[in-house]
């Protein structure tokens, strides 16, 4: 179906957000007043310099805790054992490893091994290493074995960048020197000895049945079996940290940071660290603000299973602008288990009638539509009470969804999101289908971290040449929970009806390889736009129609948010994908070469009213089809100077003046490969 809108800059993004795109044929989306920074992307990093900079020096890239207590890690990757809870390993309990070897090297038998370290002249200048000295790096191995016995950086003290030598790791530790986090449990195993003083061999030190990550996250002791002291283990104790809790009278207890200056969430698939702004209790009612610079802040509480709770959060701002908040709310497995709706466009939202299942720490998300990629921004106070009228549930409460379950459902105007969680690996390469199951509905499908940020969307499948939504081979970022948004292509009007949904996996990335990340589309700040001011909510470029009969130019603007790489992620390359693609009309046979163009930020103005480049844009390549492009050279320029953000244009020279529009249709995405 086909919509003509005209709405101001402000109401575009609102729509945008709500999913607003079709075909060009003709037109669905049009400001008519210049924009006033809803396109104009103003995020900066700075959550996660704020988040790092205070907190101790967790391994930020080890994978995202699950909620197992079981050890699913790879046995040749993870040497534990189970069936202990010795807080440290002695050199003896390591015994069967070959760290004997380190204390007295083989001797060499070549007459060019002057260091005795194994190593021939030939084989030093090759690795780097210095020929008379036995153990360059000075980490108590010799640098003979390090590259032949344990494959080391005999030029790193600190291969792994655990924080502890290679030679702590081989002979006192028994852990692995070349993985952070031997036990996979999500605490680096420098942490784990140096700071939480638990087995980085042991997933659950205590035995307890909370794994040690769970622990410090809420507060309890990673090497007490019951915390509080109240007979109960940890992992059994409805309220681990009150000592004889009385479950009787309902109660929500806050979790107090294990720090002033803040605890990382370690539970968080976002490509930005959170970290927990404080704790929050019955009665409460906290204040706060959400910033371009802070899209989100974190509550925690804990509470005894079958409570059943109310949150409110009401935002406002200093100059009457616009403040759209949103509460999510995160079980202590890191699952995303109720929301409200990205289609409630109302300073004061609320989830009423929640029931908590689980034992362990809840977050309270307090953010904004959109989340990262929103707009909005202002105050707000939070507050939690008992539900003790027992009054209709509002909010959207999640379901779970499996790899291969095919799920059906319904959308209409009670039920315009229906959000469903997945658990899964980082290195999962997904595939996620909304499809119609009749034609008054028009389906629209997005996949979020558990923070509610946006990671991919798609409202119509160009290779399918259907309004079917499918968001193909995408590559999960970090182990853990995401959130799957079905919705439709707008929030009012008659695009209502059943529709299945189906994710499918597709491969898996074996542990500890590097893979492929995607880096999301912030599609609040990515459009169509025609060189007289009017808007697209999709990705197309070409020409276009006005009303005057005129043919204009159409350009794509597509901006992508740079996600931060972990340590030992070399960027290899950058492409970006341009198909599938649907061309309208005559498309690149009347258009000619398709230009990219890196363009430039700028304040709106004379020189810069984003219908066309900014001074300062560069020309990275051009094509004459739906081409995969080769931008390596302008991604590692862009994180070398510590941008978060990166953005095209996608353009043609001229209209081609024939009295129709042409042009073509993208599904755009920016992929980066590991080296090697």
């Amino acid at each position: 179906m086909q919509l003509l809108i005209r709405v101001s800059v402000g109401l575009l993004a609102i729509a945008m957000i709500a999913g607003c795109s079709r075909e060009p044929e003709v037109l669905v989306m049009a400001a008519t007043s210049t924009p006033q920074g809803a396109i104009v992307p103003t995020r900066a990093p700075t959550l996660t310099v704020e988040a790092t900079a205070t907190l101790p020096p967790t391994d930020t890239t080890a994978p995202t805790l699950t909620p197992t207590v079981t050890d699913t890690a790879d046995a040749s990757e993870t040497p534990a054992s189970t069936d202990t809870a010795t807080p440290t390993v002695t050199p003896e309990e390591v015994e069967e490893t070959p760290a004997a070897s380190i204390l007295t090297p083989t001797a060499s038998t070549s007459a060019d091994d002057a260091d005795g370290d194994g190593l021939s002249l030939e084989q030093e200048q090759a690795a780097g290493t210095d020929p008379n000295l036995s153990d360059t790096d000075l980490d108590g191995l010799s640098d003979g074995d390090e590259i032949t016995l344990w494959g080391t950086n005999p030029l790193e003290i600190d291969t792994d960048n655990d924080l502890l030598s290679d030679g702590e790791e081989a002979i006192t530790y028994g852990t692995s020197l070349t993985l952070r986090d031997s036990d996979n449990d999500s605490l680096s195993d420098g942490d784990e000895v140096q700071i939480y003083n638990t087995n980085p061999l042991l997933r659950d030190t205590d035995s307890d049945s909370l794994e040690d990550a769970i622990e410090v996250q809420i507060g309890t002791d990673p090497t007490l079996l019951d915390t509080d002291g109240d007979d109960q283990p940890d992992g059994i104790d409805p309220s681990p940290l009150i000592n004889n809790a009385q479950t009787s009278t309902p109660t929500i207890t806050p979790i107090p940071l294990i720090d002033t200056s803040g605890l990382r969430y370690l539970n968080s698939t976002a490509f930005m660290p959170a970290s927990i702004s404080g704790a929050i209790s019955l009665g409460d009612v906290v204040t706060g603000s959400i910033t371009n610079e802070q899209p989100f802040a974190l509550y925690s509480f804990e509470a005894a299973p079958g409570t059943e709770i109310n949150i409110t959060m009401e935002g406002s701002t200093s100059d009457g602008s616009d403040f759209y908040p949103r509460i999510m709310v995160v079980d202590p497995k890191g699952r995303e288990v109720a929301r409200t709706s990205d289609y409630s466009f109302d300073p004061q939202v609320a989830i009423r009638g929640l029931t908590l299942d689980e034992v362990g720490a809840y977050m309270i998300v307090a953010s904004r539509v959109s989340g990262q990629f929103g707009y909005t921004s202002g105050n707000y106070e939070l507050g939690v009470d008992l539900n003790a009228s027992g009054g209709t549930q509002t909010g959207i409460i999640s379901e779970p969804i499996n790899y291969n379950d095919d799920v059906t459902n319904t959308i209409d105007d009670e039920h315009k999101q229906r959000v469903y969680t997945l658990q899964g690996r980082e290195g999962d390469v997904i595939t996620i289908e909304m499809t119609a199951q009749s034609s008054d509905l028009d389906p629209r499908i997005l996949i979020s971290d558990n923070l509610g940020n946006p990671l991919a969307i798609n409202d119509d499948d160009y290779e399918a040449r259907s309004f079917d939504s499918t968001i193909a081979t995408y590559t999960l970022p970090r182990s853990g929970y995401y959130s799957i948004v079905a919705t439709r292509y707008e929030s009012e009007g008659a695009y209502s009806g059943p529709y299945r949904l189906l994710v499918q996996l597709d491969s898996q990335t074996p542990v500890g390889e590097p893979h492929a990340i995607e880096a999301p589309l912030d599609f609040i700040n990515s459009i169509a736009l025609r060189t007289d001011l009017e808007y697209y909510a999709e990705f197309s470029a070409g020409d276009s129609v006005d009303d005057d009969k005129n043919e204009v130019r159409l350009d794509a603007l597509l901006t992508f948010y740079l996600p931060p790489l972990d340590a030992d992620f070399e960027l290899g390359s950058a492409r970006l994908e341009l198909a599938p693609c649907i061309e309208r009309n005559q498309g690149f046979a009347a258009l000619g070469d398709l230009s990219i163009l890196e363009d430039a930020y700028g304040s709106l103005g004379d020189n810069n009213d984003f219908t066309r480049p900014a001074p300062g844009s560069s020309l990275l390549a051009q094509t004459s089809s739906c081409d995969v492009i080769d931008i390596t050279d302008a991604v590692r320029n862009a994180y070398a100077e510590g941008r978060s953000m990166l953005q095209l244009r996608l353009t043609f020279r001229t209209p081609t003046m024939n009295g129709q529009p042409d042009s073509i249709a993208f599904t755009p995405r920016l992929i980066l490969e590991p080296a090697g």
